[in-house]
């Protein structure tokens, strides 16, 4: 019986094993829709007209991971890439309005060999109000 199964688990691995290959490494892209709420913190008297203000935001993303060793070679991690356009309410039309911002952003992303990964996303981009 342990002859059967250590032959059908090497014939296993003979069959299905292979190394890595860079060619079958695929970048992984994703759309969605992002949504934001957060509130403005009230660090001096002039802003006293902004006290009760709750921004929000609902937007469309669309990202890539980058994974490859050429990737992995420049931060030592794997990096996501990415655009975002987003409609802000202010909650305060009168003083603060409302935008749309359009931005690009870099995210590295670390451990994420493990189960909980986390990552610093920096953008730049631009705002009409």
């Amino acid at each position: 019986m342990f002859r059967r199964l250590f032959l059908l688990t090497c014939i296993g691995f003979a069959l299905g094993g292979y190394s890595q290959d860079s060619a079958l490494i695929r970048n992984i892209s994703s759309v969605g829709l992002t949504a934001d709420y957060g509130f403005l913190i009230k660090h001096s008297e002039s802003l006293r007209e902004m006290k009760d203000s709750y921004p929000a935001s609902v937007g469309m993303d669309w990202s890539k991971q980058l994974i490859s060793k050429k990737a992995w070679e420049s931060c030592n991690c794997y990096p996501v890439v990415g655009v975002n356009l987003s409609y802000w309410y202010w909650d305060n039309p009168d003083v603060l309005g409302s935008g749309i911002v359009a931005l690009g952003y870099l995210a590295p992303t670390f451990r994420n060999h493990r189960p909980l990964s986390y990552s610093f996303q920096m953008g730049m981009g631009g705002a009409y109000n």
